[in-house]
């Protein structure tokens, strides 16, 4: 081998090593941004919880600020933009949970304002499904973006 070959190839490995540096170090500002979003949103949605004690109109009232929240978040994730390929694929699927929890909400509340307690008993199963999906999703991206 000469010593341009030698030189070339030293060039190479540093560049290829640069750009695997460059995408982790890309990887965990996309994961920041995308967590401290996700952190942000679930505090205020956590302060809407339905289920905690009030009256009929007032539970009614933080089904529909739910609902908005969710709508809000799955539009400010759709709007992100991840140059991994896995994280914007938990992103993709994150976002098509909240589009959903949004639509579930606005059913419950339809629901509710008729009168139609049976079947705001199973909308309700829905969203708490959704919620518990969301759980599993969380923890999904968070084991994704901890990984080395």
């Amino acid at each position: 081998m000469t010593q341009r070959t030698t030189v070339r190839l030293i060039c190479a490995l540093l560049a290829a090593a640069l750009m695997l540096g460059c995408g982790k170090i890309k990887k965990t500002q996309e994961c920041k941004a995308f967590i401290s979003k996700l952190n942000a949103s679930l505090r205020e949605i956590e302060k809407h919880n339905a289920k905690q004690s009030g009256d009929e109109k007032e539970k009614v009232e933080k089904i529909k600020k739910l609902g908005e929240l969710y709508t809000q978040l799955s539009t400010d994730v759709e709007a992100m933009k991840f140059s991994d390929g896995t994280l914007a694929k938990h992103a993709s699927e994150y976002q098509g949970m909240t589009a959903k929890a949004a639509d579930i909400a606005t059913r419950l509340v339809t629901a509710l304002d008729k009168g139609e307690s049976q079947n705001a008993i199973k909308i309700q199963d829905e969203f708490d499904a959704v919620v518990e999906h969301e759980g599993k999703l969380v923890e999904t991206i968070n084991g994704f973006c901890s990984a080395p």
